[in-house]
């Protein structure tokens, strides 16, 4: 039996954070949230996630920052641990990533371009200069 996967275009809820195993190993830990509108109600989900290797450390890179959109794949998994204070059981269903596409820039920068403005490119735009051809030279 192999456990649910799950598709979807999720928002950071927080910074990535980045932690190394004493074997070498990278572990990106998110906080992830989706949400759905249907008339007047909005249904959110909100999960941890987890990466491992190289696709963690570039989702930190590119898109690590809080408020980010990440299209993300991968597969639910449910922890449960006993509670230090109080001795219940507890549980929590988390995601571990497969796989990522970006879909959008950090708000930081959204914002430090003016809110969605497009980029603005700092290159002149070159007039085609014309061309001496004698109509002779033309082997069609």
């Amino acid at each position: 039996m192999s456990l649910a996967k799950v598709n979807g275009l999720f928002r950071l809820t927080r910074d990535a954070e980045i932690v190394n195993t004493q074997s070498g190993i990278s572990i990106t830990k998110l906080g992830i949230a989706c949400s759905e509108k249907y008339k007047d109600k909005e249904t959110q989900l909100f999960l941890d996630a987890v990466a491992f290797g190289k696709t963690g450390e570039i989702i930190s890179q590119y898109a690590g920052t809080k408020g980010t959109q990440i299209y993300l794949s991968g597969k639910l998994q449910t922890e449960s641990w006993q509670d230090q204070q109080s001795g219940q059981k507890r549980s929590k269903t988390s995601m571990t990533i497969e796989s990522f596409d970006f879909v959008s820039k950090p708000r930081d920068e959204q914002q430090q371009r003016g809110n969605n403005s497009p980029v603005e490119y700092q290159q002149a735009p070159q007039q085609p200069q014309a061309l001496d051809i004698d109509s002779d030279s033309i082997p069609f």
